[in-house]
């Protein structure tokens, strides 16, 4: 990233930035951080808002809801329960799942 615009004043201002290297679990959150916003557009602030919105929920939960949330919660996240999870456990020890 170059440039931002700071929130508070609307001005737009030169910068470099680095993105974390996980910034990619959240594909929505990075895409809409990272897309060129158009200033004069009328939706803009709603959406930013909308946005700002989904990921303090996102944040508050870590990301986890529905029963995935309440598994964690229950037994400190030590139960595999998701199918990435089930592929990852997989992949990452085949001796154990041959």
């Amino acid at each position: 990233m170059d440039s931002y615009t700071v929130e508070s004043t609307g001005e737009r201002t030169e910068g470099t930035f680095a993105l974390p290297a996980d910034a990619n679990r959240d594909s929505l959150s990075l895409e809409w951080v990272i897309a060129p916003k158009d200033g004069s557009s009328s939706t803009l602030s709603s959406f930013n808002n909308l946005m700002m919105q989904r990921h303090l929920a996102m944040a508050k939960t870590g990301g986890l809801t529905g029963l995935t949330a309440i598994t964690a919660q229950a037994t400190g996240y030590s139960n595999v329960n998701t199918e990435n999870e089930i592929d990852l456990q997989i992949a990452e020890n085949p001796e154990q799942t041959e």
